[in-house]
């Protein structure tokens, strides 16, 4: 287990750390939570948005691809 150190607002703080000594809730188990959902969201929006793991997208096929695939094109 690492520590590291964070600088937060004292108010929000101690209001945060009093709601969890309250209902017995570790704080930071929460915060470890809270950051392993945030990475999760970037992993996946990284996946999807970077230019980097953009496939190219198919180009549609023109109307002369389209007659000679076509099923039924020997018999038209």
């Amino acid at each position: 287990m690492t520590l590291k150190t964070f600088n937060l607002n004292e108010e929000i703080y101690n209001k945060y750390s009093g709601h969890c000594k309250k209902h017995g809730i570790s704080m930071s188990k929460q915060v470890e939570k809270f950051i392993a959902r945030e990475v999760a969201s970037l992993s996946s929006s990284l996946d999807i948005d970077t230019p980097e793991t953009q496939k190219p997208k198919p180009r549609a096929p023109s109307l002369e691809d389209a007659k000679r695939n076509h099923p039924m094109s020997r018999y038209c």
